[in-house]
């Protein structure tokens, strides 16, 4: 049975409905971090996950950039049908093969790595095919640039140092550096695709079809190495340097690329950072302010992959934003 107020009844009570079997069982499911429930439903015609949302904005991007993306053939479970209005959505049952969960649950080093291979031509055709599919909508958020990178993601990183109170030094014209790391970051690679800004182990399913892509709603224009470094410098795994090289070159043979050289590199290495400080933000925001406490555990990792991207690119460049980052990981318990 369902716990109360996980769901609620009139959710059910309409997914039954749509499903034509008033007796199908529900089965409730952990909730994550963006305040949407979930329930699978099993019945006679099989098994539906059900999606309650309580965002309407985000609800009506999620709907209708996915109805674009499953016409268009891109690897995302179909939308059977949804009421906008009141937020329920019944969708295809991807199981419970999440690409995090086959990582951390003793999976063979072949497996994991072959998992990973997939999933990288998986995105490679998204960068390939899903600006295309989402037309209009590709505009649906913000387009990836230095302002709204600044805002979303170096802010918010050190907001979120600030909101877990860590004895730090943070240098009062620091700024100036960040406009200028943002700027880099947001021309990285110099290839503009429809990114879809959530790109790990969390969001990607493996199935017996394939590898498919959840949560999408946060997709906008921007560099293709943000997803990429979403996906291989993921707080979440912690993943062997033979799979980043592997994951790469998958990708980019898939996309028909060169080679990647050290101007790729840099850019891959430019563009996980900020990634991951925009985890931090949020990893920080989460067990502070939204009562999610287990998201902390979360914040070492992050920052210590900051950290070994920062020892990859040197400290030329940005000397306060790296020295920042290596006092955090410090503060937090990480490696001396």
């Amino acid at each position: 049975m369902v716990t109360e107020g996980i769901i609620q009844n009139q959710a059910l009570s309409w997914a039954r409905e749509r499903l034509g079997d008033p007796a199908a069982e529900v089965e409730a499911l952990p909730g994550e971090a963006s305040g949407r429930r979930f329930a699978r439903i099993r019945g006679g015609f099989g098994t539906a996950m059900l999606m309650v949302g309580p965002d309407e904005a985000e609800n009506l991007k999620w709907h209708d950039l996915g109805l674009k993306f499953w016409a268009a053939g891109l690897a995302v479970p179909e939308i059977f049908v949804g009421d906008l209005r009141r937020g329920y959505f019944l969708m295809e049952d991807l199981g419970e093969g999440r690409l995090d969960r086959l990582a951390l649950g003793g999976a063979a080093p072949a497996e994991l790595a072959e998992a990973y291979l997939g999933v990288a031509e998986t995105l490679a055709d998204w960068h390939e095919r899903a600006l295309e599919a989402a037309g209009e909508l590709a505009l649906a958020n913000p387009p990836y640039e230095a302002e709204s990178v600044k805002t979303l993601e170096w802010d918010y990183f050190v907001a979120g140092l600030r909101l877990i109170d860590l004895p730090l030094v943070i240098h009062e014209d620091i700024d100036a550096e960040a406009v200028r790391l943002c700027r880099a970051v947001s021309f990285a690679d110099g290839r503009r695709v429809l990114i879809h800004r959530d790109f790990q182990s969390r969001n990607l399913m493996v199935t017996q079809c394939g590898p498919k892509i959840v949560d999408w709603q946060g997709a906008r224009l921007g560099p293709a190495t943000y997803d990429l470094g979403s996906l291989l410098w993921d707080p979440y795994v912690n993943l062997d340097a033979s799979i980043h090289y592997s994951c790469v070159n998958a990708y980019l043979r898939a996309r028909n690329l060169p080679e990647p050289d050290e101007a790729f590199w840099n850019d891959l290495a430019l563009s996980s950072l900020m990634r991951l400080m925009q985890a931090t933000g949020a990893y920080a925001k989460l067990s502070r302010i939204d009562n999610l406490a287990h998201y902390g555990a979360y914040l070492l990792p992050a920052v210590n992959r900051m950290s070994e991207i920062v020892d990859f690119l040197g400290s030329r460049d940005y000397p306060m934003i790296y020295e920042l980052i290596e006092s955090a990981a410090l503060a937090l318990g990480g490696p001396k």
